[in-house]
């Protein structure tokens, strides 16, 4: 799955390993993505206090939108 964005069941699985006061390692490897992936996913996010899996996977699809209007665009 190199390079393909995380779901929204893999952020919902961060987002419990994170209230549930998981090492990242444990949410890294419970969810099997590289752990750069996961460190940058909840420190983009609002990091361990604020991580909300919703907001973050609308502002990807927000991101991805604007990425694929601006391919199209050119």
């Amino acid at each position: 799955m190199a390079g393909a964005s995380l779901s929204a069941r893999e952020r919902e699985e961060v987002r419990v390993g994170i209230e549930a006061h998981e090492s990242l390692s444990l949410i890294i490897r419970r969810v099997d993505r590289a752990p750069s992936t996961i460190t940058r996913e909840v420190t983009r996010n609002g990091g361990r206090r604020h991580y909300c899996a919703v907001k973050a996977q609308q502002r990807s699809e927000r991101l991805r939108a604007c990425a694929t209007q601006c391919v199209l665009s050119q």
